[in-house]
């Protein structure tokens, strides 16, 4: 049997006295702390990606610049909506200073809705994929989604494990929220680049003005 206790000091440089082989040693499991460390992580995408640092193409994650939506390599996987029945809703598909953008119509009485990211069948190399979902002011992640930065944001890791979140909005409690609110993802596949989807903006219907004929106003 091999006795590996207690652990043998490892000098690496062959250095001839005690001292000089302990401190060989540490600067040794140094450098093997440093590069471990720096190894990475297909974990590091969406477990670890700071409520700071924005899903926007300005902006460098896991050491590669964040693709636009419009520069996608997949520019199939997109977002589809359902209410709160589970029906599918019907989406508007415009630009946005050449981005591409979905619109949804909201009913005032409207206020859950679940996004599935579609991925095409055939692109099998991304069954892998994570994302990292954000939502503008007005609207909130809720569970059973996996939800960051106080519901602003949320992750989904791998395809197998449910490619779906909830998002709540927010103008039936608060009316000075904005009607309008936006939610886009960036998604990779390990330590790859991360790419936008395109925006989906949800506009809450306003409720009809309330003419005021002179008769009324008397009354009042």
């Amino acid at each position: 049997m091999i006795d590996l206790w207690p652990p043998k000091i490892y000098n690496p440089c062959g250095c001839n006295n005690r001292r000089c082989a302990m401190y060989s040693t540490l600067k040794f499991f140094l450098l093997v702390i440093l590069v471990v460390a720096t190894v990475p992580s297909s974990n590091a995408f969406g477990n670890f990606l700071a409520c700071y640092v924005e899903l926007d193409p300005e902006e460098v994650i896991m050491r590669q610049q964040v693709k636009a939506a419009s520069e996608s390599s997949e520019p199939g996987i997109l977002f589809r909506v359902y209410n709160a029945n589970g029906e599918s809703v019907p989406l508007e598909y415009t630009r946005d200073e050449g981005e591409p953008k979905a619109i949804v119509s909201v009913p005032m009485n409207e206020s859950r809705f679940t996004l599935k990211l579609e991925v095409p069948p055939d692109k099998k190399h991304l069954r892998d994929l994570q994302y990292v979902v954000d939502a503008t002011e007005g609207g909130r992640f809720v569970p059973p989604s996996a939800v960051l930065c106080k519901g602003a944001r949320a992750f989904v890791r791998g395809m197998s494990q449910g490619n779906e979140v909830a998002l709540e909005l927010l103008h039936q409690n608060d009316e000075n929220l904005p009607s309008s609110v936006k939610v886009w993802a960036g998604w990779a596949t390990g330590y790859s680049e991360v790419s936008l989807t395109p925006t989906v903006e949800f506009r809450v219907a306003q409720a009809p003005a309330t003419e005021t004929t002179e008769a009324s106003k008397e009354e009042l």
